[in-house]
């Protein structure tokens, strides 16, 4: 069975000088260890796990979990990646002469 969860362990990353939030997107903590979870139970199984670490408690580390898969019932999200065969029209640099 695939893994449809992870569970993240991350180093937390304080706000910096003229920042007012952090941004995930653009620069993410850094990952310390990663745990892969078939059902939902194993994942917070692990997610409660590494919140009894010390560092955690302590607010230097912070636990995450991912849902690899849009649902509990391992099926794509909304949005389905196309193709790889499929070349989008302003990419297709051969057709652009």
């Amino acid at each position: 069975m695939a893994a449809r969860f992870q569970v993240l362990l991350t180093q937390v990353r304080h706000v910096g000088a003229g920042r007012m939030f952090r941004d995930e997107r653009t620069c993410p903590e850094l990952v310390l260890d990663a745990y892969t979870a078939e059902t939902a139970q194993q994942a917070e199984a692990l997610f409660r796990a590494l919140c009894a670490l010390g560092s955690v408690r302590s607010g230097q580390q912070r636990a995450k979990v991912i849902a690899l898969s849009g649902s509990d019932t391992d099926r794509a999200g909304a949005w389905v990646a196309p193709p790889v065969d499929v070349v989008p029209r302003w990419l297709d640099l051969a057709g652009a002469r």
